[in-house]
């Protein structure tokens, strides 16, 4: 399942919340035994019900260097979208610590 997707009940499946990580980093980013990415702590997560507001979170907590700069400055409404918005934020960071600091070795066989 898709993190910031909201899928819908059915028979086979339960509802699944949209969900904002708020603390997407490297650090968080674990690898199953197969290469398989996953995301970890879920602690400063939030979980958007349909038709029930954010309320009044707070948006600048996790770490600070994979905060949106507009975060940094408050200058954001932070509604669903927006952490949805800073998540991805976070990601593009993450992925550019993967292709900027890894490099390709040669396996031997």
């Amino acid at each position: 399942m898709h993190l910031h997707e909201e899928v819908t009940a059915n028979k086979a499946d339960g509802y699944k919340p949209a969900i904002a990580h708020r603390d997407f980093k490297s650090k968080n980013v674990l690898l199953k035994s197969d290469l398989t990415a996953c995301i970890a702590d879920f602690g400063l997560a939030l979980i958007f019900q349909p038709g029930k507001p954010c309320g009044d979170t707070h948006g600048q907590v996790g770490t600070r260097r994979y905060m949106a700069p507009e975060v940094l400055e408050g200058a954001i409404n932070f509604s669903r979208d927006a952490f949805l918005r800073i998540d991805m934020y976070a990601c593009g960071l993450v992925l550019w610590e993967l292709v900027s600091r890894c490099t390709v070795q040669e396996v031997s066989r």
